[in-house]
């Protein structure tokens, strides 16, 4: 059964993707199998009144199997930023991660977002890291089979890897300049 959370530009649905699903990504590199799902969950997040980005998915996609190795770390960036030089190129507009790896074969590499807090929780000594008030993204949201969709110009990075290492696929979807 799948579950759907959406935060402003955030948008996550769990269990997308089965197991087997995930395993048959990562033994070929490829997502052809699943990828009009993907990108029917990515259309159907852009057809919205706040996004209704203009894109291209013929000229302007691309998608990767990334690998994040034991005791690395992925600083938070934005996929693209938009500039004065920039406004009138064709650019990505949309990104989008599929979890693939199951979390018992590695520890850490959380999902980091800007604009949509990581779970809060209490430290040793009682005090909360985060704020539990405020929206926060799910504690699913790193599972495998996961699939995390946002605009890419939202600074997305991935805690670090403690022990093991974990693979996703990233899908970047692209259109026309803004201007």
């Amino acid at each position: 059964m799948s579950t759907q959370v959406e935060h402003g530009m955030h948008f996550a649905i769990k269990n997308f993707l089965t197991k087997e699903e995930c395993e048959g990504i990562v033994l070929s590199g490829d997502i052809t199998p699943v990828q009009d799902r993907i990108n029917k969950a990515i259309f159907d997040w852009n057809d919205q009144d706040h996004t209704k980005f203009k894109v291209n998915y013929s000229d302007h996609y691309e998608y990767k199997v990334v690998t994040h190795e034991d005791e690395s770390t992925h600083e938070a960036r934005r996929i693209h930023t938009l500039r004065q030089e920039n406004i009138s190129k064709a650019c990505p507009k949309i990104q989008a991660y599929v979890f693939l790896t199951d979390c018992d074969e590695y520890q850490g590499g959380e999902i980091s977002t800007e604009g949509w807090q990581s779970v809060p929780y209490q430290d040793n000594f009682g005090e909360w890291m985060g704020d539990p008030k405020e929206p926060a993204q799910p504690d699913w949201l790193s599972e495998q089979g996961s699939l995390y969709i946002t605009h890419a110009g939202t600074a997305v990075g991935f805690n670090l890897t403690h022990n093991g290492s974990s693979q996703l696929a990233v899908i970047l979807v692209g259109g026309p300049a803004y201007k």
